[in-house]
């Protein structure tokens, strides 16, 4: 499970790079081409990949 979280996070931090904007609080570009994508991973990561910490 650990090789899929960190495949997945990875994954999430590209797309977090691509759809957020770089101010200091970063916001979400709903125009962007791949928010659509960004947004069902936000609900896999919350449903499939919670936080180590809530884990234990």
């Amino acid at each position: 499970m650990n090789s899929d979280r960190d495949f997945f996070e990875e994954y999430m931090d590209h797309l977090e790079d691509l759809v957020l904007t770089d101010d200091k609080e970063p916001e979400e570009d709903t125009d962007h081409p791949l928010y659509e994508i960004y947004d069902m991973f936000l609900s896999i990561e919350f449903e499939f990949f919670p936080s180590i910490e809530e884990m234990n």
